[in-house]
């Protein structure tokens, strides 16, 4: 008899194991998902819609500047747009490599920092929102945009650690 308790209190311990595994893993299929989008820009049209996007957003943006590709890219376009920027009270914060410090001039709510250029990337990255946006500018100019809250607060995250270390 003592064989058959104990094989009964294994079956009920196996038993409770499982459905406390099949409630967890209702709870998990429960939670909400979180969004994922991606696309790939590419040329001057491409990216000027992008940065039409982050004026019609109306959020704060950070970028990690390679340089100044996005003055020679788009001549023009770059102050009519940062003035566009400013009237439509978006901020800015930029952090740039050292070797632009000369270059580069002050506009309303636009902060800039400057790092030394091995902290600094041929890509730029723009954060504003949920979204991450990757410029490679060489060749024939593509940006990829990745909206999700996770993805950009990791981009965040470390903008943010960038920008306490860099220089005014």
């Amino acid at each position: 008899m003592l064989l058959v308790d104990e094989k009964e209190n294994e079956i009920r311990k196996i038993r409770a194991d499982t459905l406390r595994a099949v409630e967890e893993l209702r709870q998990e299929a429960s939670k909400p998902k979180q969004a994922l989008e991606a696309g790939i820009y590419s040329g001057k049209k491409g990216i000027r819609s992008l940065f039409e996007e982050m004026l019609r957003a109306k959020k704060p943006l950070s970028f990690l500047a390679a340089d100044l590709q996005f003055r020679y890219f788009f001549g023009p376009y770059f102050l009519q747009w940062h003035k566009r920027r400013a009237a439509l009270n978006i901020s800015q914060r930029t952090i740039f490599p050292e070797t632009v410090r000369s270059k580069v001039w002050p506009m309303d709510l636009w902060q800039r920092k400057f790092v030394e250029r091995e902290y600094t990337s041929p890509t730029t990255t723009i954060i504003y929102g949920d979204t991450c946006i990757f410029v490679q500018w060489s060749g024939e100019p593509f940006a990829i945009k990745i909206t999700n809250a996770p993805i950009a607060k990791s981009h965040m995250n470390y903008f943010n650690m960038l920008w306490k270390g860099a220089k005014q």
